[in-house]
């Protein structure tokens, strides 16, 4: 069966690697233009545009999706399936229609739950324990299309969003492939989405990533999880921007750390300050562990950090070069 890949994210790039290595290999693979990014901001092709050069298959990189040359160029591939996966465009419906069959696009979530740009950061973010992918027919409406297929994922403690996306980009390739097959043997059906369930992902935005120290602590940690690798959470420190790249929560009842539950008090134990109530923001305790800070229902200490204009590096050591201590504030 012949189908075109539409994709452009590391993401897009691990779905197509598994469908390649299954033997489903695409006609032709079309991506965004390459772009300016890192710190030196080099021009840099996306990850999907890599792989299909390195498996030697033919990539489109039009600027626009409505220019003649590309549009009979996808008419000529004579493709049953159009696949969208993370390609970063909305494509129209006059080049959907081109795909003979079906076109389908891959959404890491429970559709009609998290429509949108980023799901897999808003599930961390929002605690939940599960999330899952969907295999959809497109339409008009971004992420309203006919379910094809679904997969719930569990969502572990120790996930972030990088290692979810992952974990549910290998998961939405076997998925695929499966639904791949059953178009092909014309065994599908199409499922509406219940639009009374419906909820929404947007864009991050970098703004976002500010920690409102009077939150609860698994809150905080969720939102620390939830925007790796772009834009991080952040915090002040003497005015300066601090970014916050791993927390743990204090567990006040065993006087110890734990994953991801809520602490019950706002007390801080005898190990924080001598049963001393402290506001929300404050610094109660430096050690090697890390920078206790109160939250708005216990302790979260912080782990790794990322200093303004600098390098990530271990909490307990960014403490010690900036004379950091107890009583101070973040935020």
């Amino acid at each position: 069966m012949k189908f075109v890949y539409f994709g452009s994210s590391y993401f897009s790039r691990i779905v197509l690697d598994s469908l390649i290595e299954s033997g489903k290999i695409p006609s032709l693979v079309v991506t965004v233009s390459d772009k300016p990014s890192g710190r030196g901001l080099k021009v840099r092709a996306t990850p999907v545009k890599v792989l299909a050069k390195e498996k030697g298959i033919e990539v489109l990189t039009p600027s626009s999706l409505s220019d003649k040359p590309f549009i009979e160029r996808l008419a000529s591939v004579s493709s049953e399936v159009f696949v969208v996966v993370s390609y970063g465009r909305i494509i129209p419906r006059n080049v959907l229609d081109i795909a003979r069959t079906i076109p389908v696009a891959v959404h890491p979530s429970l559709l009609p739950l998290y429509r949108g740009a980023a799901p897999v950061n808003w599930a961390i973010i929002n605690g939940d324990s599960k999330t899952g992918t969907s295999i959809i027919r497109v339409s008009e409406k971004v992420d309203a299309g006919d379910i094809i297929a679904q997969k719930p994922l569990r969502i572990s403690s120790s996930d972030d969003a990088v290692i979810l996306s992952n974990k549910l980009a290998r998961l939405s390739a076997s998925v695929l492939l499966d639904t791949l097959n059953s178009i092909e043997k014309g065994k599908y059906t199409l499922t509406p989405q219940d639009e009374s369930k419906v909820t929404f992902a947007p864009k991050i935005k970098k703004e976002d990533g500010r920690i409102l120290w009077e939150k609860d602590t698994s809150s905080i940690r969720n939102l620390v999880r939830g925007l790796l690798p772009w834009p991080e959470a952040f915090t002040f420190y003497k005015g300066k921007i601090i970014k916050i790249l791993k927390v743990e929560v204090y567990d006040e009842k065993t006087s110890g750390r734990q994953s991801n539950q809520k602490v019950s008090t706002r007390r801080v134990d005898k190990v924080h300050d001598e049963f001393i109530e402290r506001k929300p923001s404050v610094i109660v305790k430096i050690d090697k562990e890390g920078i206790h800070v109160v939250a708005g229902d216990g302790i979260v200490i912080i782990k790794r950090v990322k200093p303004e204009g600098k390098k990530e590096m271990d909490a307990y050591a960014f403490s010690c070069g900036h004379n950091i201590n107890p009583g101070e504030t973040f935020g």
